[in-house]
């Protein structure tokens, strides 16, 4: 019964997971922010499973727990307080980090994370490895209805950094099936829980993955981050593949279109660009 009980919990998270980032949009459309004496700050502990460009996965128990720490805006010691490189840490380390609030969302994300301390020498994580590389195949194949996903790319010297932005508004058909979720301009969104670009003075790179291909048309529209819900945003036209040059202090809503009678349909993001 335990077992049965463990892969209920598991299918279930899988489900919630497979809405991706459709679902957190959803949960992150209000406009209005936590006030800062209402957020108090809590610490857990982990094992980094996998590190990425922009951020690592941990677990504290098993594929369940998975939460991703990013790297920007975060300092990271040892437990002599001694700040480490991000490019130090390895799969197996033992972390402990803070922390105001968890998104539900799988994997979780977490809202004012500042300090990760790396506590403990490296322990063996190949199992949990080996259950978040099933996790992820299976998800893959069945992604968010078979829509597309967008990717925002840095290039910094000969080094490219991958970011994918959290979904908005979403309109998609796959041959009889349909889908539609709505969610209010990323103007509104709690800027903690977007995915934050850092401003390096080069351009980013517009990219799209899935079998739906390259889409029809691209709208890029703009604020400034202090910029009030009802403003006018600036607007720009791209193409697949094609760079914008992304301004400081900046939201962002990419809007794309697909215009194929099988599958097809309109779907927009949400990211904001920081120095």
């Amino acid at each position: 019964m335990r077992k049965k009980k463990k892969a209920e919990s598991l299918a279930s998270r899988l489900a919630a997971a497979i809405a991706g980032s459709i679902m957190t949009a959803f949960s992150v459309a209000g406009c209005t922010l936590q006030s800062d004496d209402a957020a108090r700050e809590s610490f857990k502990t982990g094992l980094i499973f996998e590190i990425m460009d922009t951020g690592v996965y941990v677990a504290s128990e098993g594929i369940d727990s998975a939460t991703y720490i990013a790297f920007d805006g975060v300092t990271w010691v040892d437990a002599d307080g001694n700040t480490i490189a991000t490019d130090a840490l390895s799969a197996g380390q033992q972390v402990r980090y803070n922390y105001t609030s968890v998104m539900e969302s799988w994997p979780m994300q977490l809202v004012g994370c500042s300090k990760v301390t790396v506590t403990g020498h490296t322990e063996d994580v190949s199992a949990l490895i080996e259950e978040w590389n099933r996790t992820q195949s299976q998800l893959a194949a069945e992604e968010n209805f078979g829509m597309p996903t967008l990717r925002i790319i840095r290039e910094d010297g000969e080094k490219s950094v991958c970011y994918k932005p959290v979904r908005g508004s979403s309109v998609w058909n796959r041959g009889k099936d349909g889908l539609c979720l709505d969610s209010s301009l990323p103007i509104c969104w709690q800027q903690e829980r977007m995915v934050c670009i850092p401003s390096t003075g080069g351009k980013l790179r517009v990219a799209f993955a899935g079998a739906a291909g390259n889409p029809d048309s691209i709208q890029l529209l703009r604020w400034d981050a202090d910029e009030k819900p009802g403003a006018v945003p600036e607007e720009e036209t791209l193409r697949p593949g094609e760079s914008f040059s992304p301004r400081s202090g900046s939201v962002y809503m990419l809007s794309a279109d697909w215009k194929k009678e099988e599958i097809g349909g309109k779907l927009s993001w949400g990211f904001r660009v920081e120095a």
